[in-house]
């Protein structure tokens, strides 16, 4: 029995494997009976993957057998090369960088009852392969879709000799062709990239290619997506409250997503009630912040606000509580003297509003100078000619001890556990001037009368100037 190998065997490489392609043919005597197995086993060293083979005990070879195939034999005749027996077969390796490869082929040929067992050796040297450009990557995905952006993923296709140095990732307009509307530009072996600059509601194909020493791949097919459509503004965080004076704060807020929209102002709203049934600011402004200074000391309050837009109005924001401080209270109103008299007149006036303060006394001063009606912090500025500066709580206060036929002038204000007031507005009045007697502790304004001839007749006053007596009107 013989076996004979044939001269086809091959090698080369496709795509980033390398393939060796033996062809052989088995060969047997003229006459020969029977039944013929023979088998076909290939040994394989070095530094070669070969997925379908597992190491021996050395760890360095690698074998596999492709099967025992069965023919009958004719008799009679002469020698005869079955078609059946001519096999290609390949095995595909997963190689790094190493050129150079040995095969061993090791065939026999046993005849049904046994026969001669002959075998034969083929070393096979593999030549490095140029490297090519990476296969096509699959067809994308697109997560995270938003109304101006989109992440494209890719998973890297084969490298086909040469390493993946960079990936691209384009949006386009259109299922094929088409207008590029978004690329990354980035030169990276990065597999996801968000891409920006979309426009709400509108249908976007994308694509992605890799690239290596030899030049990009193939576009890979492209996936179909719709972006987000255009929403109202995301709620802006709960207001900041800086609280500058009792009635006076500033609401300030931040500037929210505008998912696609456009924002055109904001309401602002404060109550004295966490669910706001009570409002007492409701106002739309055009940016933050909003100062209010109409609010009430001593009080507590909570605070929100929400974004419009083309889209519409966003959710509230989250509520910000706040408390006002304790003011001084407001300055006195109202001031009145009655009645006067030459030497004395009773000031009253109206309190102002306590502000939450404690009052501790109302103090008041009276000068000979001064302007009507003028709101001052005080008369002190106004000279030295204060008569009058007492602080107590009576009101209404009886002021006496002032000159007949004189101007005054007085304001008061409030003192506190918080300080003082504003000053009242300016009161100003003027004393009796003549003779005054009182009369049951009533001052009244005497009339002075003479008798003559027996008849009391009221009496009529001169002044002599220049030697010429002259009536007083």
């Amino acid at each position: 029995m013989a076996t004979e190998f044939g001269n086809q065997v091959g090698y080369g490489s496709i795509g980033s494997y390398y393939q060796a392609v033996i062809g052989y043919v088995v060969s047997y005597p003229d006459g020969q009976t029977g039944r013929v197995q023979w088998s076909l086993y290939v040994r394989v060293t070095g530094s070669l993957v070969d997925s379908n083979n597992s190491a021996n005990a050395s760890g360095d070879l690698k074998n596999q057998s492709y099967g025992s195939h069965n023919y009958n034999l004719p008799p009679g005749g002469d020698d005869v090369y079955y078609a059946a027996g001519t096999t290609d077969f390949q095995r595909v390796f997963d190689a790094t960088t190493t050129v150079e490869q040995e095969f061993w082929i090791q065939d026999l040929a046993d005849a049904v009852g046994g026969g001669a067992r002959s075998t034969a050796s083929l070393s096979i040297e593999l030549d490095a392969r140029d490297p090519e450009v990476p296969d096509a990557p699959a067809e994308p995905t697109v997560t995270s879709i938003q109304q101006d952006r989109a992440t494209v993923n890719m998973v890297l296709p084969p490298a086909n000799g040469a390493p993946i140095t960079d990936t691209g990732f384009w949006i386009y307009d259109a299922a094929s062709g088409g207008n590029v509307v978004s690329t990354d530009g980035v030169v990276n072996t990065q597999t996801s990239a968000v891409l920006t600059g979309l426009a709400a509601s509108t249908n976007y194909w994308a694509e992605v290619k890799a690239k290596n020493s030899v030049g990009w791949s193939a576009a890979s097919p492209r996936k179909a997506f719709t972006s987000a459509a255009l929403t109202v503004p995301d709620a802006p965080n709960a207001p900041g409250v800086v609280v500058n004076a009792p009635n006076d704060v500033d609401v300030s807020w931040n500037t929210p997503n505008a998912n696609g929209s456009t924002i055109s102002g904001y309401q602002v709203q404060i109550s004295t009630d966490s669910m706001f049934g009570t409002l007492v600011v409701n106002e739309n402004v055009a940016a933050s912040p909003l100062n209010v200074t109409s609010l009430l000391a001593s009080t507590s309050y909570w605070a929100r606000v929400r974004a419009n837009s083309d889209q519409g109005y966003s959710a509230w924001s989250a509520t910000t509580p706040f408390d006002t401080g304790v003011a001084v209270p407001d300055a006195p109103t109202g001031l009145d003297a009655d009645p006067i008299y030459a030497t004395e007149a009773t000031i009253d006036f109206v309190p102002g509003a306590d502000n939450g303060a404690v009052v501790t006394g109302y103090q008041m001063q009276i000068r000979t100078t001064g302007t009507l009606g003028t709101m001052v912090l005080g008369l002190d500025a106004l000279g030295d000619n204060l008569v009058y500066d007492v602080e107590s709580l009576e009101v209404p206060r009886d002021v006496d001890g002032l000159t007949p036929g004189t101007r005054y002038y007085v304001t008061v204000r409030t003192n506190s556990n918080q300080g003082y007031s504003l000053w009242s507005s300016v009161l100003q009045f003027d004393t009796y001037g003549g003779l005054w007697i009182k009369v049951a502790g009533e001052w009244k304004p005497a009339t002075l009368h003479i008798k003559v001839a027996g008849e009391w007749k009221p009496a009529e006053l001169f002044l002599k100037a220049a030697s010429v007596w002259e009536k007083v009107l």
